[in-house]
């Protein structure tokens, strides 16, 4: 039987998440069902929280016949309900899984802080923080996040992992974009929830909420007053995920 990797774009507002009844993967494998595969099980490179959001999410499925990619693409593209896209899909081989396979994700958080709330759809995918925040101190937060290290000051209620503690960040950094900040990090081995810890994190300390320093020592490993925030999943979306190997992507064949 062979296994195909889904390339997966979905607004998560109205949804419970990846997993458990009625989340993504639960209906993705719906759309499996109504194209006569039912049964099959499918796994995600990232459990996204309810509320988050997708454009480049990775899961792996076995199916029982030999679908070439780009029509399974459009074939469950027909049963996918409003919000869910199956983008691309892709031959791997035998074995391939996409949770092992992913060696780097990148997740976007964005905040609105124009001068009135916004009115259009955008609404869905932003925070708007309570306060007016230190664009400076913003930047200098991010600076610091680059490298390996433990992540036990921000651990979230419902993490149940007892170990992996250290993870690594390549990349992070803020972006001004009209009405929009935009923030945006590329690591490997985050925690349950830590990218809207780190971003509530953040913003504790550029609303002066929280001091520099509890941002360095919470980045040390420490409890402090930055790392007892965690922005709204809303503002979450994840961007991209990096895979070893890659699969040979097709788009929809009508």
């Amino acid at each position: 039987m062979p296994t195909l990797a889904l390339l997966l774009f979905y607004d998560g507002s109205t949804r419970t998440g990846w997993a458990g009844k009625g989340g993504i993967a639960d209906l993705v494998q719906g759309a499996c069902a109504a194209l006569d595969e039912d049964g099959i099980t499918i796994r995600g490179a990232s459990r996204t929280d309810a509320g988050v959001h997708a454009r480049g999410q990775v899961a792996d499925v076995v199916l029982r016949r030999d679908w070439e990619p780009g029509r399974l693409v459009a074939a469950l593209n027909r049963h996918l309900p409003e919000g869910i896209v199956c983008r691309a899909a892709g031959r791997v081989p035998d074995g391939w899984s996409a949770p092992a396979a992913a060696v780097a994700k990148t997740y976007r958080y964005r905040l609105d802080t124009g001068a009135v709330r916004c009115a259009d759809v955008r609404r869905l995918t932003a925070w708007r923080p309570p306060l007016p925040l230190d664009a400076e101190r913003l930047a200098a937060c991010a600076a610091l996040l680059p490298g390996t290290r433990d992540w036990r000051g921000f651990l979230r209620r419902g993490d149940g992992r007892d170990e992996g503690w250290t993870g690594t960040v390549s990349a992070a950094g803020w972006r001004w974009r009209g009405r929009w900040w935009e923030f945006t990090v590329t690591g490997s081995g985050f925690r349950y929830r830590l990218v809207r810890s780190l971003v509530g994190g953040m913003v504790a300390v550029a609303g002066r909420g929280a001091d520099p320093e509890d941002w360095s020592a919470a980045l040390a490993g420490a409890r402090t007053r930055a790392s007892g925030h965690q922005a709204p999943a809303r503002g979450l979306t994840l961007v991209r995920i990096r895979l070893r190997p890659a699969p040979r992507w097709e788009v929809g064949i009508p």
